[in-house]
């Protein structure tokens, strides 16, 4: 029998630890543990940031794991135009189709798509636009000049913006004839669309497609009335012939990759399922499954097979989204975790901006009838909260600012204590000579106890929400001469007090949720991206360059979590419960602390990013 050394050119080496440099195949003895270790391929389906709204039946493109979109799809009363875009981490709005519709086909990739046919939700099965073709930029959609030859729905796709194939569909009424189906095929090259030769047999969207214009691969789907098709065929630019067939009939399932390297995921075989197949060309090998079983989701089927993606899909249109890695990397998806409770659940608990995910003071907070507002203050490690010395005052709705040990309150209801500021200093609360202008309420902050920043507030005895801002030396607060651009309160704060964000938020006048960002420069205020989804009393982690944004109140108490990268917003997995009004730490956009809220919530969570770690693998000496 051949030796490890033999067949590998190297020795198992015998270390008192695990190397950190592990490299695909290497193998070593660790004495510490007294084990046969090395490193392994790792496969695996990740979950990610969830969709903004439900998805299924759409048009999507894109060619890499972490660039690519979807447009239109089920449900809304007849068409769909919009179009989101996913970063490798979450979701984000693009621009709107000119034409509204599903059962569409796309091929190219985020900042170059292109999507045609597609059917609007008439009835009878009319295709009105169904050969209507058009480009996405980036940023938005236009109308191209050429239609398609064959207006058709339910049509496949691969390829480019200028080297585009669509394959299949149907393209006539009704749509449960077996004249319905479509083996037709046309390719575009940027101007127009020329017929290709047809497939040998026809189908619809029931099938997957990927590849590219002239090298595509084609996987089951379905021919009414009832065939569920297994048989593979591949296209080379000009004809179609068969390959080998999948290991059983599937429609509406996942795939991407190439000819010769791809991967098949989901649908339907009947029932629904999850199962996941790799394709090398020659035979089908089963992989980890999807952690939910679908079909009609929305894919990069241009992505390579190690980088494929799946979103949404059916019954019942999901947000789900899931990414499948394969590398020597095991990677652990972002994901909020229960943590320990506090000893008294709160509404608006003072929200210690400049804390960390494992060192956060709640102060004050709304705790139910009779008094509401408390003194109570508690203080967490990481894993569970301690009781702490009150608060000089009462005081819901508070902000505050610095690190567990060395931070400042202020603002508050009732208005008697709302101008009123409190320090702390790691084992006591000591009521400070400053005080606020007016007194504020729900406002943002931002900074540490010696430096600290106020806007973003509720003036109870105006009734009001000012655009006025005040600065905080460690004595005295001063009212800046710089305006917030958009006047609102309960947004949540971040940064310092010379590079800031505030983060949604409420406005008096009208009123309404606000979606409305702006960045802190020191000197003014800069308007941002908006938000996803509207909504204040929320709480949030990081810095103004990076940070996520979680909970609030858009019309009742949500669990959405949204993250910054300095130039937009995007989802991210959801809290686990809804939350609105709650407390928030955490100096990290991948390490965020999120307690109280809703109705007197005592639970905490912890946002983890997500992680990646070299897969050691112990084997047996056999």
């Amino acid at each position: 029998m051949s030796t490890y050394k033999a067949l590998v050119g190297k020795k198992i080496k015998s270390v008192s630890s695990d190397p950190s440099d592990s490299i695909d195949g290497q193998m070593w003895y660790n004495t510490t543990t007294q084990s046969l270790r090395g490193v392994a391929i790792s496969e695996a389906w990740v979950s990610s940031g969830p969709l903004v709204q439900n998805y299924r039946s759409g048009g999507f493109a894109g060619a890499t794991q972490s660039a690519f979109m979807i447009f239109g799809g089920y449900p809304v009363p007849t068409s769909n135009n919009k179009t989101f875009e996913y970063n490798g981490a979450g979701w984000t709005a693009g621009g709107n189709l000119g034409t509204g519709k599903y059962l569409n086909g796309g091929a190219g990739t985020l900042t170059a798509g292109l999507d045609y046919g597609g059917y609007n939700g008439s009835s009878p099965h009319t295709i009105p636009g169904g050969n209507v073709t058009q480009e996405y930029d980036g940023s938005s959609w236009s109308n191209a000049s050429a239609a398609m030859g064959t207006a058709r729905y339910n049509c496949l796709g691969s390829g480019t913006q200028t080297a585009a194939l669509s394959a299949g569909g149907i393209s006539s009424p009704p749509a449960n004839a077996p004249s319905a189906n479509n083996n037709f095929s046309e390719e575009y090259n940027g101007s127009s669309w020329s017929e290709g030769n047809n497939l040998n047999t026809p189908r619809n969207v029931s099938g997957s497609q990927s590849g590219t214009q002239t090298a595509a691969i084609m996987f089951g789907g379905f021919a009414y009335p009832s065939s569920f098709k297994s048989d593979v065929e591949n296209y080379d630019g000009t004809s179609w012939t068969s390959g080998t067939s999948l290991p059983a009939g599937r429609v509406r399932a996942g795939s991407s990759g190439t000819q010769t390297d791809a991967l098949v995921y989901g649908g339907n075989l009947p029932p629904v399922t999850n199962t996941c197949f790799s394709f090398d060309g020659t035979s089908f090998s089963s992989v980890p499954s999807l952690a939910t079983a679908r079909q009609t989701g929305g894919r990069a089927q241009n992505a390579p097979s190690t980088g494929s993606v799946l979103c949404g899909g059916s019954p019942s249109p999901k947000t789900v989204t899931e990414e499948f890695n394969r590398s020597t990397n095991a990677v652990t998806a972002a994901a909020w975790a229960s943590s320990g409770n506090m000893n008294t659940g709160s509404y608006n608990p003072s929200a210690l901006v400049g804390g960390t995910q494992t060192a956060a003071i709640a102060a004050g907070g709304d705790t139910g009838p009779p008094a509401f507002a408390t003194n109570k203050s508690e203080q967490y490690d990481g894993s569970s909260w301690t009781s702490t010395p009150t608060l000089n005052s009462i005081r819901a709705a508070g902000t505050g600012t610095g690190t567990s040990t060395a931070s400042i309150v202020f603002g508050a209801y009732p208005a008697s204590n709302g101008a009123a500021t409190e320090s702390w200093n790691g084992s006591s609360w000591t009521t400070t000579p400053a005080t606020l202008g007016a007194p504020v309420e729900r406002a943002g902050g931002a900074g540490t106890q010696t430096a600290a920043l106020a806007f973003a507030y509720y003036n109870r005895p105006g009734n009001s929400n000012p655009t006025t801002v005040y600065t905080y030396n460690g004595s005295a607060w001063t009212s800046s001469p710089a305006s917030m651009n958009t006047g609102r309160y309960g947004a949540s704060g971040l940064g310092t007090q010379t590079a800031a964000i505030a983060i949604g938020g409420i406005t008096t006048s009208p009123a309404a949720q606000s979606a409305a960002v702006e960045q802190w420069d020191g000197s003014s205020w800069t308007t941002k991206s908006s938000l996803s989804t509207a909504r204040g009393y929320g709480g949030a982690s990081g810095l103004y360059t990076s940070a996520i944004f979680f909970g609030g109140n858009p019309s009742s108490a949500t669990g959405a979590t949204e993250g910054w990268d300095g130039t937009s917003w995007s989802t991210r997995p959801s809290l686990g419960t809804a939350r609105g009004g709650l407390g928030s730490s955490g100096t990290s956009a991948d390490l965020g602390l999120a307690y109280g809220g809703g109705s007197y919530l005592a639970n905490t969570e912890e946002f983890t990013g997500e992680t990646t770690a070299v897969n050691i693998q112990t084997f047996s000496t056999s």
